[in-house]
């Protein structure tokens, strides 16, 4: 359609003018950092320009949090909040933060009672039945009763039917086993030292009734300790203490529990611990092993006690021990009053430290026992 020059001519003069006042706003709007198109326009004319702390979307966002929203390319106010409704938002974080702390106490607190109320629980496991009599020649069952009225028994294994032993060793076995559990080792040790054994049982083992507890193992401790020294005349001299991993608390205990004329010739320890409060630093989180001083119920602190003890102590560990670590019987050695031998075994671990020690184990025994031996003993449960 063709329009007459004059009117082509004011026709032409409007759009460009009407392009110019395009160009002229999208000028304008760049120099504003409006977008024209929106977010993702590839157009250069009215993209926002980038900061330095990550670009459009960053600005969009700080531009909604100051409370203005971007919507096509245009900023609009959002309309504010009622102060009421701020208010209601508040409390309820506050409620929500109080309900998470409330929690988180109220699940701390659990942990510490059932810590309190289960501590003896893990301390002492004692295998389940059932528990077979050692019917054996050279294996004796001899029983007596605690101060309290407590059943007990020990297993006496002598070194021969007709020697008479140098003297006895108390032994106190570890949480987790029997005193017939260590016939085997006592065997041995009768064998290699000429010493008789006797193997301490512990009230809630083997079928003895009762609950094992940290005062009823010192308890039992003390009656085996008696029935030695009364019940068959036995000198102190001819007496040493032998403790394996828990049973090493036990006879520090009984150790320094006694007076000058009642102390043991030796205190052996294999694999012991420093106490349990390091125990519990080592197997609980850290808030609950501080907090262990004012809810443990076994304060075994052997360290304490052989620093206490005017007893010869004697230490042996396996070096790759994973239950108790080295560390401590070296601690343990170090603390004591009156150092005895160290051994620390290569290779071994928390159970097969006479296995993997071989001669060198048996060599360290018979000397701790022969360092301090007496004339001989009758073997207990025979004629003096």
């Amino acid at each position: 359609m063709h329009l007459p020059p004059l009117i082509a001519h004011h026709e032409r003069r409007r759009l460009d003018a009407g392009r110019g006042a395009h160009r002229a706003s999208r000028v304008d709007e760049h120099r504003k950092g409006k977008p024209e198109r929106g977010p993702g326009s590839r157009s250069s004319v009215g993209r926002l320009p980038r900061d330095r702390r990550g670009g459009a979307g960053r600005r969009a966002r700080n531009l909604r949090l100051a409370g203005r929203i971007v919507t096509g390319g245009r900023e609009v106010l959002a309309a504010p909040r009622p102060p009421f409704v701020r208010l209601l938002a508040l409390a309820a974080g506050m409620r929500a933060l109080l309900v998470l702390v409330a929690a988180s106490t109220l699940g701390a607190l659990a942990l510490v009672l059932l810590a309190w109320w289960g501590h003896e629980r893990i301390v002492w496991q004692p295998p389940g039945g059932p528990h077979p009599a050692v019917t054996a020649d050279d294996v004796r069952r001899v029983d007596y009763r605690a101060d309290d009225g407590q059943p007990l028994f020990a297993l006496v294994v002598a070194p021969g039917a007709r020697a008479d032993p140098r003297g006895v060793l108390l032994a106190f076995h570890g949480n987790a086993e029997r005193a017939a559990d260590g016939v085997a080792w006592a065997r041995a040790v009768a064998r290699r030292t000429g010493w008789a054994v006797m193997l301490a049982e512990s009230r809630g083992y083997a079928g003895l009734p009762g609950r094992p507890s940290h005062a009823g193992a010192r308890s039992d401790a003390v009656a085996a300790h008696r029935w030695l020294r009364d019940a068959h005349g036995l000198e102190p001299r001819r007496i040493a203490f032998f403790g394996y991993s828990l049973g090493s608390a036990v006879a520090a205990e009984l150790a320094a529990a006694l007076d000058a004329t009642e102390r043991p010739a030796a205190l052996v320890l294999q694999a012991p611990f420093t106490s349990t409060h390091d125990m519990a630093r080592l197997i609980a989180p850290r808030w609950l092993a501080a907090a262990w001083p004012w809810i443990g119920r076994v304060p075994f602190d052997t360290r304490r006690r052989v620093a206490a003890a005017d007893v010869p102590v004697w230490v042996v560990h396996g070096a790759a021990d994973r239950v108790v670590p080295p560390w401590m019987g070296q601690a343990v050695h170090a603390a004591a009053r009156r150092p005895g031998g160290l051994l620390l075994v290569p290779g071994a671990d928390h159970t097969d430290v006479p296995y993997v020690g071989g001669t060198r184990y048996w060599e360290f025994l018979a000397a701790a026992l022969a360092a301090h031996a007496a004339h001989p003993a009758h073997a207990p449960g025979a004629a003096p």
